[in-house]
């Protein structure tokens, strides 16, 4: 199936077109947290959503990564995670440079706080799957 792959490089929106497949995995059952650390100080405002930076997590090539939903900050909590630059296959080690940080509360996130943590798993592919292919 053709899909396209966009991001942003230099401030300027990406697109590729691949063709690629679903495919299913084996979760491991040993797991390890990874903690979301702010790297810069943010004014929040109760309601509102911003991107943080975090200091770099590293996501091992064949692991997933699953959000903790407790949430680990008083300010709010952390929607989603990710890196600026092309998305990483499964198959290599990615990384998240910043997070989506909900504000539940007025106030300021300062470097150094806790955000929030996610659970790396590692995966074993289950069946041959074609690696993504540009068209």
């Amino acid at each position: 199936m053709e899909f396209n792959i966009v991001w942003m490089e230099d401030g300027e929106i990406k697109r590729i077109v691949l063709d690629g497949e679903n495919y299913e995995y084996t979760i491991g059952t040993k797991g390890s947290w990874r903690m979301l650390i702010a790297d810069e100080n943010v004014k929040v405002e109760r309601g509102k959503q911003y991107k943080v930076k975090v200091k770099e997590v590293i996501i091992p090539q064949d692991s997933i990564s699953i959000p903790c939903s407790c949430m680990r900050n008083a300010l709010g909590f952390v929607e989603a995670t990710g890196s600026l630059g092309k998305p990483g296959l499964v198959e290599e080690d990615r990384k998240i440079d910043f997070v989506v940080f909900t504000a539940i509360e007025n106030g300021e996130i300062k470097n150094g706080d806790l955000l929030g943590v996610i659970n790396v798993f590692p995966i074993m592919i289950t069946r041959f799957a074609k690696k993504p292919v540009r068209k």
